[in-house]
């Protein structure tokens, strides 16, 4: 069950609303001006990294059927307290040898914490590819198992974007969204969400759809940075990195840059 209000205090215009267990609230500026932030359901996806049925792992590589990406896999102390990482939206395109129709591809772009303990809080870009809309990029939140949520940020191809993850506490979050290109930012504050670890920090491009990943423009994640609850702080220096097999046999693959780059290709 979905609800959604808006308030208006004073100069600010606030969001409230509830998904299930999750309340939250949240407020939008778009160049400076508060604007209304506008909520809409995704279809629920499996956002858990899927192994491969022959299950191979070959540390530092972690194979999956629908992430790529890396993992910082512990904190160095404390638990895992922000997540955060700057981005330009990829364009997509139908595989090799594959047909566009009416089903949709799909491919996320996005930062989280945890993963491992059937939680996930997770937000970012994405974009869907099929024959009645075209190319659809859009915005969207999410904590897992709860499902995603668009929001209304403008965007378009290329456009760069910086989010920033906060766990409060196990069941409280801040999520900060923002098209720096386009100058419009989203602020949510979330209560009453699943318990989370807080014990992962990721950086993801996934296939969220049932068809194969689509062709994909390189990722390049800047300025990623996970911090702990002890002020530590960690980058893409000794991740898992993370290799997604397709069903037509296609792999895309993390690799890192340096301690706060990471390249996503397909």
């Amino acid at each position: 069950m979905k609800t959604t209000s808006f308030l208006l205090f004073g100069a600010l215009l606030l969001t409230s609303g509830a998904l299930a267990s999750i309340s939250y609230t949240a407020k939008m500026a778009h160049r400076g001006a508060e604007v209304p932030a506008v909520f809409s359901s995704l279809p629920r996806r499996h956002h858990r990294p899927k192994q491969p049925r022959h299950g191979k792992r070959q540390h530092p590589i972690n194979n999956t059927l629908n992430w790529a990406g890396a993992i910082q896999e512990a904190p160095t102390s404390g638990l895992f307290y922000t997540v955060s990482a700057s981005w330009q939206v990829p364009s997509i395109s139908t595989p090799v040898g594959q047909t566009l129709g009416t089903d949709a591809y799909w491919l996320y772009e996005w930062v989280g914490i945890d993963s491992l303990c059937g939680a996930i809080l997770q937000a970012g870009t994405g974009a869907y590819l099929n024959t009645q809309s075209g190319q659809v990029p859009l915005v969207w939140w999410e904590w897992f198992p709860e499902g995603p949520q668009v929001v209304n940020i403008p965007i378009n191809l290329g456009d760069t974007f910086f989010t920033n993850l906060t766990a409060t506490s196990t069941t409280t979050a801040i999520y900060f969204i923002e098209n720096v290109t386009q100058g419009c930012a989203v602020t949510i504050t979330i209560s009453g969400g699943p318990t989370l670890c807080q014990t992962n920090a990721e950086w993801v491009v996934e296939n969220p759809g049932v068809l194969d990943t689509p062709v994909f423009t390189d990722v390049i994640f800047t300025n990623c940075l996970a911090t702990t609850t002890t002020g530590a702080q960690q980058g893409i220096d000794g991740t898992t990195l993370i290799y997604m097999d397709s069903k037509d046999g296609e792999v895309s693959k993390g690799s890192e840059i340096n301690d706060s780059q990471l390249r996503v290709f397909y």
